[in-house]
């Protein structure tokens, strides 16, 4: 018996012991040697039972014996590959694309993706039984507020109504700098249904910051909180940005009242539902039509606008897809907002899946989301290292059962194989993809897979059409 099956063997009773200390010397006897990174896979694919993931299936219909050989494929003939993928996909089309992949300046660095294609990639993510659940929303307190597909697009087509209404048309923009609130999830795809582009900014960040991100997108129309609630504390939001001009805002508010005084051009958020029709249409348009915007960091410079088109929209949905195997039935939650790459790419990832999109209101270094994690079901759940470090340091899970996680997701910084075995082991010893890429990409460049086994804080393959 070798070292992995002897760590197999291990598991069932691993999976009951809380005692950590147990798994690295059940890992030392398993492995015979020390517990030292880089460490041996601690999940294997066997471990899926009956399960298939997408990936085998899109091996066996295109005939390859691996992962590697797809790889191959996929690199070597690009359109052949995104052709076979919006064909598994099902990407609605009003006009589907006349080419696939093109080099109209004979330049490898200036690829023209769907060339004639007419779509919105927003009509992807309405697909699924209009019945399911979409989104589910666990606010501080109060109970979980659940959408259908039905009711969601019931939300987003009043917002595209409301953008007609107040005059924005395609190509415009507004700006989003909102938590990750079921509002800012109904603006954001209303937005896009109608058209509109939307720049979205971390409310994180200071009203210097958020103000020089608005000065560089001059959006028509920009909405944000009165503040944040966090861990019991009001934090204002608006308020950071009374020494800047705004455009037209329109103002929502953390609890049940507004706590801030609307200065000029300022107006409650329920004024911008007044004198709407739901827009029944969505505005189709070529691939390159502009989504989204985002932004760098600013860290070491100043902030660069990333456009996001329904290209970018796509990259986010077919990871999710291949690589983060998600489907019906799964509960999907992320940790982020809508002006970090993540936040977009979960709506696009999860909703495109036909899966629940589930969001928390307060910071997830808490007890509080831990046992939102249990309560709402997660089968995925993603996670940054650093948010991992707090949860391993502080125990906010301890008492949690997230035996229902089936995988883990990581992405943003580089992380501890020691605190990404501790995660493992906390869902019964559940894979952790490391999923690495850009936000101008809309998702990832090196991942793992649930082709191969799966070791901690180690990538085990490139993505598919991507070489490096």
């Amino acid at each position: 018996m070798d070292g992995a099956a002897r760590w197999l063997a291990a598991l069932p009773a691993l999976r009951e012991e809380k005692d950590f200390s147990r798994h690295v010397q059940a890992y030392e006897e398993a492995f015979q040697k020390k517990a030292a990174p880089p460490f041996e896979p601690l999940w294997y694919p066997e471990l899926l039972g009956s399960h298939r993931p997408h990936l085998h299936a899109v091996l066996q219909e295109l005939g390859h014996p691996s992962y590697e050989s797809l790889h191959r494929w996929s690199v070597e003939r690009r359109a052949d590959f995104w052709r076979y993928l919006l064909h598994r996909l099902h990407i609605p089309f009003e006009r589907p694309p006349v080419q696939i992949l093109t080099f109209p300046e004979g330049d490898i660095t200036q690829p023209r993706w769907l060339t004639g294609a007419v779509w919105n990639s927003v009509e992807a993510l309405f697909r699924a039984d209009p019945q399911s659940v979409a989104l589910v929303f666990y606010p501080i307190a109060g109970a979980p507020r659940t959408w259908t597909y039905e009711e969601l697009l019931t939300e987003v087509r009043q917002v595209a109504g409301a953008f007609r209404a107040r005059g924005l048309q395609p190509g415009q923009t507004v700006a989003l700098c909102l938590p990750m609130r079921p509002e800012a999830v109904f603006l954001y795809l209303g937005a896009l249904y109608a058209g509109v582009t939307v720049a979205t900014i971390p409310d994180s960040l200071s009203g210097e910051e958020i103000a020089a991100r608005l000065e560089i997108v001059q959006p028509q129309l920009f909405f944000t909180q009165d503040g944040l609630v966090r861990e019991g504390k009001f934090l204002p939001l608006y308020d950071r940005l009374q020494a800047y001009r705004l455009p037209r805002t329109y103002l929502l508010a953390a609890g049940e009242v507004l706590q801030a005084r609307l200065r000029n051009n300022t107006y409650p958020y329920r004024a911008f539902f007044e004198d709407l029709e739901p827009l029944t249409q969505p505005h189709r348009a070529g691939s390159y039509h502009p989504i989204g915007v985002l932004f760098s960091s600013g860290t070491t410079a100043a902030p660069k606008a990333i456009p996001w088109t329904h290209l970018t929209a796509l990259k986010a949905l077919a990871d999710g897809h291949l690589y983060h195997d998600l489907r019906p039935g799964d509960v999907v939650a992320w940790p982020t907002n809508l002006g970090w790459m993540m936040g977009p790419w979960l709506l696009f990832a999860g909703l495109g899946a036909g899966a629940t999109v589930a969001l928390y209101e307060g910071p997830p270094t808490t007890p509080g989301f831990c046992a939102f994690v249990e309560q709402a079901g997660v089968t995925v759940l993603g996670v940054v290292p650093s948010l991992v470090r707090r949860w391993v340091e502080t125990q906010a899970w301890e008492g949690k059962d997230w035996s229902r996680i089936r995988l883990f997701s990581s992405t943003g910084e580089a992380s501890n194989p020691w605190h990404m075995w501790q995660l493992m082991a906390k869902a019964g010893y559940k894979p952790i993809l490391e999923y690495c890429g850009g936000t101008e990409i809309g998702g990832g460049y090196i991942t793992s897979t649930l082709l191969h086994p799966n070791a901690p804080s180690q990538f085990s393959a490139p993505a598919l059409g991507l070489d490096f």
